[in-house]
């Protein structure tokens, strides 16, 4: 009997070091990538919450990205949901823009990419693949990954900020969360982003409202995790110095 109340007791125990290690890892996290798919089938195979589709021969890619909005972090937030919804209709400019620069990496040139234009610095992938330099032949990941937007909004001020902003660009890929009175990230995470909340997408990424979405180079950062597929990613955050 006391040894099986102490195999219990450890039982609980480890469950608590390990609950407890998670939730400080993601309380630290500036931003968490999570593939649905993944998990849903490792978890419960039943769960099939794709909404990966068909276009022009090439699969869509379906995200959410539930952000943190303080009245600090709304104008950030709102500025990133545009350009991002900007992707799609720009696509095969940006693209080209991109391979454009492939040239300076080739040439291991310094170009200083976190001061001007990160957004269009392309990584080694893009440029030393097998479609080198040529971005007519790429998938094109700023058509091909279409973002929606959970914001989770911590007061009034920033409810109406948002509001404004979805009727002044006529947005309908941005849903409001009001968690006025309980701003803890994590929290937020945990008990809205459920099963049916998720449900159609491939992919939901967890990001604070501090961080500047629109110097990510969209297209080289999905090449990487259509490559990887990781099931759980957090992106490396860099200052606007260059320092981490």
């Amino acid at each position: 009997m006391a040894c099986g109340i102490q195999r219990i007791a450890r039982v609980l125990l480890a469950c608590a070091i390990v609950s407890f290690t998670v939730l400080s890892f993601v309380k630290n996290q500036h931003a968490i990538l999570i593939n649905v798919n993944a998990l849903s089938s490792s978890f419960n195979p039943a769960i099939n919450s794709s909404a990966t589709d068909i276009a022009n021969g090439e699969e869509t890619t379906h995200v959410l990205i539930a952000r943190t909005a303080s009245a600090s972090e709304i104008d950030n937030v709102l500025e990133d949901i545009l350009v991002i919804n900007s992707y799609r209709e720009n696509g095969a400019k940006l693209l080209n823009q991109s391979t454009a620069y492939c040239d300076t990496l080739h040439a291991s040139v310094d170009p200083a990419p976190f001061v001007n234009e990160s957004h269009l610095f392309p990584n080694q992938l893009l440029c030393f693949g097998p479609t080198n330099k040529n971005a007519t032949t790429q998938e094109n990941n700023y058509e091909m990954v279409q973002a929606d937007f959970l914001i989770f909004a911590w007061d009034a001020g920033v409810i109406g900020k948002i509001n404004n902003t979805v009727s002044d660009h006529s947005l309908d890929n941005v849903q409001i969360m009001d968690v006025t009175g309980n701003s803890v990230k994590v929290w937020n995470w945990l008990f809205h982003l459920s099963e049916t909340t998720v449900y159609g997408y491939d992919y939901v990424w967890m990001v604070d409202g501090d961080i500047i979405m629109k110097s990510l180079h969209w297209h080289a950062f999905w090449q990487i995790i259509k490559l990887t597929k990781p099931k759980v990613a957090a992106p490396v955050i860099t200052g606007l110095g260059g320092g981490i």
